[in-house]
């Protein structure tokens, strides 16, 4: 399934966060970016996704298995 979306890692940082219940003002003082361009990417992972929500975006990428939402965010813990 993975094959069929891709997403940045910029789009799976947003969503990730979207996850967590941050608004896109907390993802972007998480992300070191302005709000605006976390709503771009944001909407950029909704068109990929066909979502028509944030929401349902999270889900649709769960599903695809491109969005993996566990204990921790992995780029985070890994660096």
């Amino acid at each position: 399934k993975s094959s069929i979306v891709k997403l940045t890692g910029r789009e799976k940082d947003c969503l990730y966060w979207s996850a967590q219940g941050k608004t896109a003002g907390e993802v972007a003082d998480i992300l070191g970016l302005k709000t605006e361009t976390i709503r771009k990417y944001i909407k950029n992972a909704m068109k990929r996704l066909n979502a028509r929500s944030k929401t349902q975006a999270v889900v649709k990428a769960m599903e695809f298995g491109v969005l993996d939402i566990g204990i921790s965010h992995p780029r985070i813990n890994n660096r």
